[in-house]
């Protein structure tokens, strides 16, 4: 009984214990999961909606075309309307047209992972001033929304912990 105690008073030790501060909710964290790549600054002039076709997942896929198309310098932002199971999925692609066009955005899409994409539709549309001001303003809300609900998970995650050990060390002073 006495090395169970042990055990258990050990694993709240380690569990309780850390040299770190808790999280708060300003502070920004890094997310290991998220694919991050160096975007670069791109002043967009063009908007470019497609349909693309062999599609399985938004991360992996989505991620795939990101990367290709940030390395030409020339695209701003890529955004995905993507649903599990749909043959053509939408994306949003802004674009400076003095740096590449859309004809060869779609070719760049068609030869990724060995031709594992197609584009059934596109068009192009121009970007006004404001459009470019209201994209910025809402991608930065969406990203504080996004890094303030991974610290709730760190902290949840840590309490349940605790608790769980504290429980059953209590349950094991009744007896």
């Amino acid at each position: 009984m006495k090395k169970l105690f042990v055990v258990f008073i050990s694993a709240n030790v380690l569990l309780s214990c850390s040299n770190e501060q808790p999280l708060k909710a300003e502070e920004k964290v890094e997310s290991s999961a998220i694919p991050t790549f160096d975007k670069p600054v791109v002043d967009p002039t063009k908007l470019l909606t497609i349909q693309i076709g062999g599609m399985s997942c938004e991360m992996g896929c989505g991620g795939a075309i990101r990367k290709e198309l940030y390395a030409t310098n020339a695209v701003d932002e890529i955004t995905y309307d993507f649903k599990m199971g749909r043959d053509f999925n939408e994306a949003t692609i802004s674009f400076d047209d003095s740096k590449i066009n859309d004809e060869k955005i779609i070719e760049i899409i068609q030869t990724i992972n060995k031709n594992q994409f197609s584009v059934k539709e596109a068009s192009v549309t121009s970007i006004t001033s404001t459009e470019k001001d209201s994209n910025k303003s809402s991608a930065n809300s969406a990203s504080v929304t996004h890094k303030n609900s991974s610290l709730g998970d760190k902290n949840i995650v840590a309490n349940i912990g605790q608790s769980i050990v504290g429980l059953i060390v209590k349950s094991l002073f009744r007896r």
